[in-house]
């Protein structure tokens, strides 16, 4: 994510460091202001409060994913691999960005990202079959989406992830097999 302003990406980067050893929900404005350095005015002039910061993330971090998901034909049979070369990457790098926005938001951020995103899935489901699953369509999508997003936000929580090269295989091994398989049981 690049932040033009110097006074925003010191303001954001504060932010970020105050959050990996204090509760976001706790953090201040007025604190933010004393450890960057900023201004009360400087801050104001960027930033009515944290929230907006929290904004400002989530809306730079969609911008680049959304470059990608319009760059990306969907009816390429390389569709999901595509997917991942470019978006794993912006992830990997912006991950101290994406565990904020997670830890903070959890719920809202979970299903901010599966509101925004899921439909580019959607054309993968052209040869849904009902018989095999019982359930409604849009039922699988959100399914199948979710469980891509959680592989990626736990991929992304842990203290050293591997590189999204290495990733990219792990994802899919995860998303072709299941659960009870992985586990050797039987629900």
């Amino acid at each position: 994510m690049k932040i033009k302003s110097k006074s925003k990406e010191k303001i954001i980067k504060t932010f970020l460091n105050l959050s990996a050893s204090e509760d976001i929900a706790e953090i201040g404005t007025s604190n933010i202001i004393a450890v960057s350095g900023v201004s009360r005015g400087t801050f104001y002039n960027h930033f009515s409060n944290k929230k907006d910061i929290l904004e400002y993330i989530e809306k730079m971090m969609c911008k680049s994913i959304d470059e990608v998901f319009r760059k990306v034909d969907q009816n390429d049979e390389n569709y999901i691999d595509e997917l991942m070369d470019e978006i794993f990457p912006i992830i990997y790098n912006d991950r101290e960005y994406n565990k904020v926005l997670y830890l903070y938001y959890q719920s809202e951020f979970f299903d901010f990202i599966t509101e925004r995103y899921s439909k580019y899935f959607s054309g993968l489901f052209k040869n849904y079959n009902k018989k095999i699953a019982n359930w409604p369509q849009y039922f699988t999508i959100q399914y199948f989406f979710r469980m891509m997003l959680n592989i990626i936000l736990l991929w992304l929580s842990e203290p050293f992830p591997v590189d999204p090269d290495e990733f990219k295989y792990i994802f899919k091994e995860l998303m072709n097999t299941s659960i009870a398989d992985i586990c050797g049981i039987e629900i």
